[in-house]
């Protein structure tokens, strides 16, 4: 398998298509990343201080403390859905059109489809047999591309185990 990839801190701006892309309180903004010019920002309830957001499938994707998940769209910062999902969460990781993180209030690893916002997965770690009130740990999601024949694998730790997933698709 190759090495596995995780998004970078949450805190780093993202550049994208020649804009620079960054959380600042509990706003999303855009600037032109020539002039720097602001070119739109976009308020939301609470703040994206622990996943933050990545660019992927050309959408922001965004985990805000408000409990739900967003798809933005790049160029104007339109919502484009808006998923229930959990407050505070881990990073984002990424792989083939999905979103993978564990939330933090809930505990559960997360996959959400980043073009529609609809999960595809939602899993639990009392789920796969340990103790009621385990979890995933919200700093361990790393995605493995498929390689060789083998197939793509998100692996999640719980405060237990590590778990080996075939990722979605």
């Amino acid at each position: 398998m190759a090495p596995p990839t995780q998004n970078s801190s949450a805190y780093e701006p993202k550049i994208y298509n020649g804009k620079l892309y960054a959380w600042v309180g509990k706003n999303i903004v855009c600037h032109n990343l020539e002039t720097g010019e602001q070119i739109w920002r976009k308020p939301f309830p609470q703040d994206f201080l622990f996943s933050g957001f990545i660019i992927e499938d050309d959408k922001i994707i965004a985990n805000n403390e408000d409990t739900f998940t967003y798809g933005i769209h790049p160029e104007n910062g339109a919502i484009l859905w808006k998923t229930e999902s959990a407050g505070t969460s881990g990073r984002i990781s990424y792989l083939n059109g999905i979103a993978y993180f564990v939330g933090g209030s809930t505990g559960k690893l997360h996959a959400i489809d980043t073009e529609t916002g609809q999960h595809v997965w939602k899993l639990g770690a009392s789920s796969l047999g340990e103790p009621a009130g385990n979890s995933f740990k919200t700093n361990a999601v790393y995605v493995f591309p498929a390689k060789n024949g083998n197939p793509a694998k998100v692996i999640a730790l719980s405060h237990l185990y590590a778990y080996s997933f075939e990722a979605y698709q």
